[in-house]
């Protein structure tokens, strides 16, 4: 979503004989001046910081897939989005790293390859003069603000002054160009440029969060998180059907982002430092069992199942990560919802949605958990994992539909969200309270209370499918046209409807 300007005299000779000269002489001084700007960064920007070299190299190329993916319009200006891996260097100079890896992105994100290829000196040397100057001022606005162990708010608020830093430098130096070449008054082209490109700050801002977890959580979360944005900017924003696009592979992002964002953070883990190994795997067991039998008799109890685990784990094993507890639990619960018989894709989507329910959970009660120790705590906990898992899940189903089939699927999943909210809120409460069972009783009363409230889930639901079955009034009740659309949404049998 960077505006790129790809106009020269080659393209467009202007009948005032001045303005190519003056065009050249702007080129050469903002190519020095840009020269400069670098190498005093360089000399004052040095941090005592290793990142690791092939998440960089994986920076720089989601940049260069950024800017190429672009769409260029007939006054022979361009969009791309080059600014949403720009300001994510910025994120990674904020939160202690070093000012160079911006500077480089941005000079990346000027060099297209149909300027190299066509020797178009000139454009090469203001585009890349451009993104690289308007890269260094928003580092140096998040240099100024960074502070030590800055809180959410703090991260936003940068971000959003870092965001305007860019995004006004390059608008206004884009301006300046156009002036020269078509005479018009800078005032008019800065307005038309900087109206234009107002719907993608939220998703630089996006941008700058995913840098910033690339130093606190870890570098290749941060590329993952750089990319999956990148894909969802391009197919939200951009218009479809053109040639040069990774739009193409959009559909693929919500099913394969949330799995991978697991493993990243399941592998960063001290798994070393857990305590209680052996009593995870028989809860992943217990999970698998739980989740397979009960994702049989209707799709949303699976989920209910996942969030009991995952919550209940969480909260009875405080002395372990919460996140690393989930996870592990999570894993077979994700093996318990491919064994009903589902397409590939739709397998596939299943498992990411569980893996970003048991990352989510895991990053709640690690937060929140601790601070909510009373009687009246441990209700909103359960309250807020419920929640959590239900957004999770769904936001990724529903991405996914929505980029398979279009947006208009949004509506039929906000109805599968109402009618699973109950279920799965109660999800929340019921994990919560085996978690608390297992704090008292301990590993045994843990595992002895899931087992229970699965075989009275299986039992309930057994009860009530065979009352249905024999209940011969032709009544299609709100639950069993809820269980068609969420059978239609996730491909999976719907229950027998009366005849």
């Amino acid at each position: 979503m960077n505006l790129k300007v790809i106009i020269g005299t080659e393209a467009a000779p202007s009948a005032n004989p001045r303005r190519p000269l003056l065009l050249s002489v702007f080129t050469v001084v903002i190519s020095l001046l840009t020269t400069v700007a670098a190498l005093c960064f360089v000399a004052i920007g040095g941090r005592d910081f290793r990142a690791n070299q092939w998440a960089l190299a994986a920076l720089l190329l989601l940049t260069v897939l950024g800017t190429h993916s672009e769409e260029v319009f007939g006054d022979e200006t361009a969009i791309n989005g080059s600014i949403l891996v720009i300001l994510a260097a910025a994120g990674v100079a904020y939160a202690g790293g070093p000012f160079w890896i911006a500077g480089a992105c941005g000079l990346v994100a000027g060099l297209h390859w149909h300027h190299v290829r066509d020797r178009a000196i000139r454009k090469l040397l203001v585009n890349t003069a451009f993104t690289t100057l308007s890269a260094l001022a928003a580092t140096e606005v998040a240099r100024v603000l960074a502070t030590d162990k800055p809180s959410l708010v703090a991260v936003g608020a940068c971000g959003i002054a870092t965001v305007m830093a860019y995004w006004l430098t390059d608008n206004i130096l884009v301006a300046v160009v156009l002036t020269i070449v078509d005479g018009r008054p800078l005032r008019e082209h800065a307005r038309e440029l900087v109206r234009s490109e107002t719907e993608v700050i939220p998703f630089a801002l996006l941008g700058f969060m995913c840098g910033y977890s690339f130093v606190v959580e870890g570098p290749w979360l941060g590329i993952l998180g750089t990319a999956a944005l990148l894909v969802l900017t391009e197919t939200i924003v951009f218009r479809s059907g053109r040639r040069r696009s990774v739009r193409r592979i959009a559909p693929w992002v919500p099913r394969v982002a949330p799995i991978a964002a697991g493993c990243v953070v399941l592998g960063a883990s001290d798994l070393g430092a857990i305590r209680h190994a052996g009593v995870l795997v028989v809860l992943a067991v217990t999970s698998f069992v739980g989740v397979a039998v009960l994702d049989r008799f209707r799709a949303g109890w699976g989920l209910f199942a996942l969030v009991v685990c995952a919550v209940g784990a969480a909260v009875a094993l405080p002395r372990d990560s919460p996140t690393a507890v989930a996870l592990i639990v999570g894993v077979g619960a994700c093996l318990g919802l491919v064994v009903r018989s589902r397409q590939i894709r739709n397998r596939l989507t299943v498992l990411s949605a569980a893996a970003f329910v048991a990352l989510a959970l895991g990053e709640l009660i690690s937060v929140v958990g601790p601070a909510l120790s009373s009687a009246e705590g441990s209700v909103l906990l359960g309250l807020l994992a419920g929640l959590t898992a239900l957004l999770a899940w769904h936001s990724v189903i529903g991405l996914t539909l929505a980029l398979d089939l279009g947006r208009s699927m949004s509506l039929s999943v906000g109805t599968v969200i109402c009618g699973d909210a109950g279920l799965i809120l109660a999800g929340g409460m019921c994990g919560v309270g085996v978690g608390w069972i297992g704090t008292r009783l301990g590993v045994p009363g843990l595992i002895a209370s899931i087992a229970v409230l699965f075989s009275v889930g299986c039992l309930l639901l057994a009860l009530s499918g065979r009352r249905r079955a024999g209940d011969d009034e032709p009544d299609l009740a709100d639950e069993e046209l809820l269980d068609v659309l969420r059978s239609a949404l996730l491909d999976i049998p719907a229950s027998r409807l009366p005849d």
